[in-house]
């Protein structure tokens, strides 16, 4: 029996590959101002309800994410009379900052373009993102010590971020290894 030695790859060619895959990351899906002005202001002990709604209302896509919460919950509130204002004030910054990234994780994996097998397989990534994050949220709240309930929720929601940039850069390759 014969032992074969392996070549390391060549330098240039390695390179190259790696010039390519990086060129690829412009292709992944970034947050939004506004959720990154959120993030900031709920990360912030210092901040108001006030510095949130100011960054909510300007963003139609965030507010009415927001307010449908609000309108989904059983919360007793009025559709008629509901603003950013007062949903923020009924949620909390935990529950917004959660609903706003769960709202930008869900358009992360939209893509109006793709194929029926790509939107089922974003789908059944969504879910199993948001399953996370509901179930770390729930075990956070059950122990007497660890990171917040929001704070299991953001970790649960984006655990497999990974997974989202392997489908935007190399939708193909990614598709084949889920096939496998």
């Amino acid at each position: 029996m014969s032992v074969g030695v392996l070549k390391p790859p060549d330098a240039s060619v390695t390179r190259d590959r790696s010039e390519l895959i990086l060129a690829q990351l412009d292709r992944l899906p970034t947050l939004s101002t506004s959720i990154a002005r959120l993030m900031a202001v709920t990360s912030d002990d210092a901040s108001s309800t006030r510095d949130l709604i100011a960054v909510i209302e300007p963003d139609p896509s965030l507010a009415s994410s927001v307010l449908r919460i609000v309108r989904r919950s059983d919360l007793g509130a009025r559709q008629e009379d509901m603003t950013v204002a007062k949903a923020v004030r009924m949620l909390g910054f935990e529950a917004v900052r959660s609903a706003a990234l769960s709202h930008q994780f869900f358009q992360a994996l939209s893509d109006p373009d793709a194929d029926e097998e790509a939107t089922a397989r974003r789908n059944g990534l969504w879910r199993h993102c948001i399953s996370t994050a509901c179930a770390a949220q729930q075990l956070a709240e059950a122990l007497d010590r660890g990171p917040s309930p929001g704070e299991a929720f953001v970790a649960g929601l984006l655990h497999d971020v990974g997974k989202i940039a392997l489908e935007a850069c190399f939708p193909k390759s990614y598709a084949r290894v889920v096939d496998r």
